[in-house]
């Protein structure tokens, strides 16, 4: 017993990808003119209406998947000119790297006059670890008996 395909024979016989996809696409058209009948109006029948809708749907995805890849395409393209004209100019300079400068390099650790800067003095409190709880009334005391305020 053999088993028949359903799939067309007008189908089985493209070969490329490209091909495919138009062959689908013509399909799509085909039924949506014979659903609309003239092309332009829009069948009655709900379940006309989503078949309609659907195969639409799926011309929009392919078109516009189309237009994705030619757009890749074009990035691509223009990455690869750069990196060829990066490349041409890398080699012009000889291949040293553009960025280095010839001022020598300085590794050691600069040295520190401690008589310019000015004395420390510690508030009370300043460098203990923790929180602590003020009011107002208190922080305004404490500020008047320093001389801050």
């Amino acid at each position: 017993m053999t088993e028949q395909s359903s799939v067309p024979s007008a189908l089985l016989e493209l070969v490329g990808e490209d091909e495919q996809l138009r062959y689908t696409q013509r399909k799509r058209l085909a039924l949506v003119e014979k659903l609309t009948g003239d092309g332009q109006g829009v069948p009655d029948d709900p379940k006309a209406q989503n078949i309609m809708l659907a195969a639409l749907a799926d011309m929009d995805k392919q078109t516009l998947g189309l237009k994705k890849i030619g757009s890749k395409e074009k990035i691509s393209a223009a990455d690869r000119e750069a990196a060829a004209l990066l490349a041409r100019m890398y080699g012009k300079v000889g291949g040293q790297d553009l960025l280095a400068s010839d001022a020598p390099r300085s590794e050691a650790m600069p040295t520190l006059d401690d008589a310019q800067l000015p004395p420390l003095e510690l508030v009370p409190g300043e460098t203990e670890i923790g929180t602590v709880s003020e009011d107002y009334d208190s922080f305004i005391t404490r500020m008047e008996q320093s001389g801050r305020i």
